[in-house]
């Protein structure tokens, strides 16, 4: 297929390490909000909100990509309980997120096999129930849920000559567009919500999450054009229990 050479281009390996990143920031931000000055905290909050879309995102990607879905689930479940017990240590009797984006899996699975209104009922009824127990289940799942719906709006180029080079880049463009509405429009709603709650309780640090965080989110999201890049799957689902951990030790050890 013809394909056009971008500039800047974003691989899944790449969002999972920024991701990565981010979410270190975020817990260090929560963990250690009494030790660190505002403007550190500040930076810590806004790089803290990238993490989330990216992840929201990627799952999404993995579902329609993955070779074995209960494989994937079960990755996830497994990971899930290991990283609660650090977790809930420095957070709480909350659950984490590897919990809410199985739930999100569970949500796209319900969304394919019986359709776009059971999906946005199932979301829409877990949101309501998980909201007060789980890691960003109150807007992650309508994040995931409308990640999933649009991506699945897509220009069609199958009909085109593969020699038709002027057609195939037309279509590619198109394509690009409604890709970017897809990762805008869905991006808007978490944005909208924290920014509110952010507005109502005068807390700069929720504001930047939202404005700074989302936005730079949105941003690599878009630069995104379906390259895997290296296969490093393990690497987010060790990495995520180790690093909590690692800043429960820090705060036995020093706190």
């Amino acid at each position: 297929m013809f394909h056009v050479k971008h500039s800047l281009e974003i691989t899944g390996f790449e969002l999972k390490i920024v991701a990565i990143v981010a979410m270190t920031c975020n817990h260090v931000a929560n963990v250690f909000e009494a030790w660190l000055p505002l403007p550190i905290l500040f930076v810590l909050f806004a790089a803290g909100g990238i993490t989330f879309p990216i992840m929201a995102f990627l799952l999404v990607e993995g579902y329609v990509h993955t070779s074995s879905l209960k494989r994937y689930a079960l990755r996830l479940f497994v990971f899930a309980l290991v990283s609660q017990i650090p977790y809930s240590l420095l957070f709480g009797a909350c659950g984490n997120v590897l919990f809410t984006l199985l739930i999100g899996l569970g949500i796209l699975r319900i969304n394919d096999r019986c359709g776009v209104g059971f999906g946005l009922l199932a979301t829409l009824c877990c949101t309501v129930v998980l909201s007060a127990h789980f890691d960003w289940a109150t807007t992650g799942l309508v994040v995931i849920y409308m990640f999933s719906v649009l991506r699945d709006v897509k220009i069609s180029g199958d009909e085109l000559s593969v020699f038709d080079h002027a057609a195939q880049e037309r279509m590619l463009r198109a394509e690009r567009r409604a890709n970017l509405i897809t990762i805008i429009g869905t991006m808007l709603v978490p944005m909208c919500v924290t920014l509110f709650n952010g507005l109502r309780t005068n807390d700069m640090l929720t504001i930047g999450y939202a404005l700074i965080g989302y936005t730079a989110a949105t941003i690599m999201l878009c630069f995104y054009r379906g390259s895997r890049g290296k296969p490093m799957k393990w690497l987010f689902y060790a990495y995520y229990p180790v690093h909590l951990l690692v800043i429960y030790a820090i705060t036995v050890i020093f706190l």
